[in-house]
């Protein structure tokens, strides 16, 4: 989304014939975006960066990634009410898939061991 804020590159991608752009807004939550090391993405700079691209004729295609453990049940109706407000132009959904290495991976180990159900804490069970 910086491209939005260079004025030279949004200049020559215009003049280059550039009439769409893909763009990975990944959330609309600063929280999110925080956990997954994207501050330089800031949702208080949408707007105006991609009025930037509409103003040069470059529609915005925005990724947006559900599934972030900062996510809560009113995630999706405050992402699309977010989507409306910055006038993006369409948006590719997807759901995090948390690749082997990253930190999403060892925090979602973490998490799954932690509220595992052993044996012991089953209810209707007894340990001998």
């Amino acid at each position: 989304m910086l491209l939005g804020e260079n004025d030279e590159l949004l200049l020559l991608a215009a003049k280059a014939g550039c009439i769409g752009v893909f763009v990975g807004i990944e959330s609309v939550s600063a929280d999110t975006l925080s956990e997954a090391n994207k501050g330089f993405n800031r949702v208080d700079r949408l707007k105006n960066n991609i009025a930037r691209f509409h103003d040069r004729g470059i529609m915005v295609d925005g990724g947006i990634i559900f599934g972030f453990d900062t996510d809560t049940p009113d995630v999706f109706d405050r992402t699309i009410d977010v989507l409306e407000k910055i006038k993006i132009d369409s948006v590719a959904v997807n759901i995090l898939i948390p690749y082997p290495g990253p930190n999403s991976t060892r925090n979602l180990k973490r998490k799954a061991e932690s509220s595992a159900p052993t044996i012991q804490n089953t209810p209707g069970t007894r340990s001998s």
